[in-house]
């Protein structure tokens, strides 16, 4: 029920905002479409590998104290730092 409304919701949202109706900016970006699609994957298979996204898993889990969030945040920053340093040394 409340997935389907979410999930409609997202769409609806962005289908919104691309055809300028919902305010703001149009931001461009030169990443290929094909990646940006390979990415959302990425994202997505990690948040159900995770239980959980990062978000919510730092705000939400945290906040109650929970000791799987707690190790999954802390994965979650060691990942995006080494890979944030990985990046800079060798994409540039």
């Amino acid at each position: 029920g409340w997935r389907l409304v979410y999930a409609l919701g997202l769409i609806l949202g962005a289908m919104l905002w691309w055809l300028g109706l919902a305010g703001g900016q149009q931001q461009a970006t030169t990443v290929p479409a094909w990646q940006l699609l390979v990415g959302g994957f990425f994202v997505g298979y990690g948040a159900r590998l995770g239980n959980g996204c990062t978000s919510g898993h730092g705000i939400c889990g945290l906040g109650s104290l929970q000791w799987p969030s707690l190790m999954a945040v802390l994965t979650f920053m060691a990942t995006a730092f080494l890979t944030a340093n990985l990046a800079a040394r060798f994409l540039a």
